[in-house]
């Protein structure tokens, strides 16, 4: 796809609320960039006909209870709900906050006499580390369980109500097509060796892994439910404050942050409508209905080829990143299959044990 003009992005995302009411799923909102993307998602449902139920998972709830606010004066028609998760590195908090959301959809649907399903997740929850490995309880790296395994749990445990969607989208904002295939180990996928451990290293592996992983739900969910992993680019958010962060890295940040902000930067709320347009029909699921009159006027194609794959890796500006002969090596030797075969064993370990040992 051919990257889309603000202009463009914003009128799609009106008709698109115009035409569907909707039920999003909302990991990590209490600020950033998933906290742009929901008041955008208000803001829209606030000029539509349409309901919207919002399911909003984070920490901390009197930071959601004002976000909460702001949104019910741009969609007073609007319901808004918090699921408190403590610690989203960990499977066994995904899990408790998936089971939650799967009980208050269920039961707001039943009261309208019809069945529950989720249009919507968009998972935007990390933390800004720039350090070594963290091991969380369960055995795995604090940074690559929060932007990988939390996130393809969340995706599988709500899957039964996504499918029941005529057309849901399930939306990961981090690095897509920032990996680097020299620094994949194959051998290390959960990363347990410190003395190779860095943030670009990681990064890639939970890239590759989640480009691998999310083809293979698009494959499994056709027709059902589309996979999309976001570079955002830069968006200056509240993470860039951490007081966690080395403070070399505060003091350049003090610096460049006037810089950047002008030359590079790009708003909170030009990223929540860029967000809410990659949930439009223009990126469908796998063999969906409408994929062929799309792909008539505007190919999407899949990060494995296929146009209308269901699984795409895209920019802030909707273009879609060519990751073809990036990853063909590693579907050759069968990478693929690992990624998911290990992704699964490390959810039962943690599920069955209570920790990823192997």
């Amino acid at each position: 796809m051919t990257e889309i003009s603000l202009q463009n992005a914003i009128a799609q995302n009106d008709k698109w609320a115009n035409s569907r009411s909707l039920t999003a799923v909302f990991v990590g909102g209490t600020s950033g960039i998933g906290e742009y993307t929901l008041r955008s998602l208000a803001a829209h449902y606030g000029k539509s006909s349409q309901s919207l139920s919002l399911y909003l998972v984070g920490r901390n709830n009197d930071t959601a209870s004002e976000i909460f606010n702001d949104c019910r004066k741009l969609c007073p028609s609007g319901k808004f709900t918090f699921v408190k998760a403590s610690d989203l590195s960990l499977i066994r908090d995904v899990d408790s906050a998936s089971e939650e959301i799967k009980k208050l959809v269920s039961d707001a649907k039943a009261e309208k006499g019809t069945p529950g399903c989720i249009d919507l997740l968009v998972m935007s929850h990390a933390d800004l580390h720039i350090g070594g490995r963290r091991e969380t309880k369960e055995g795995l790296d604090k940074t690559m369980s929060m932007l990988y395994y939390s996130r393809m749990r969340f995706a599988i445990n709500l899957m039964p109500m996504l499918r029941a969607s005529q057309a849901a989208h399930v939306i990961s904002v981090f690095g897509a097509g920032l990996e680097q295939i020299k620094d994949w180990d194959p051998q290390d996928m959960s990363f347990r060796d410190a003395k190779r451990y860095n943030m670009s290293r990681a990064r890639t592996h939970v890239v590759v892994m989640k480009t691998l992983f999310m083809e293979k739900l698009a494959v499994q969910n056709a027709g059902k439910v589309a996979f999309v992993h976001l570079f955002p680019g830069v968006v200056i958010t509240p993470a860039f404050g951490n007081q966690d962060l080395p403070g070399w890295f505060r003091a350049m940040w003090t610096v460049a942050k006037p810089v950047v902000r002008y030359a590079m930067a790009i708003s909170p709320e030009e990223i929540g409508e860029r967000i809410l347009y990659l949930a439009s029909p223009a990126l469908p699921p796998r063999d969906a209905p409408s994929a062929t009159e799309k792909e008539s006027t505007r190919p999407v194609t899949s990060t494995d080829g296929v146009l209308g794959g269901g699984a795409y890796a895209c920019k802030h500006d909707a273009k879609t990143i060519d990751l073809i002969s990036k990853y063909k090596g590693l579907k050759d030797a069968k990478v693929d299959e690992e990624v998911w075969d290990h992704t699964m064993t490390v959810f039962q370990q943690i599920e069955t044990h209570g920790i990823f040992k192997d």
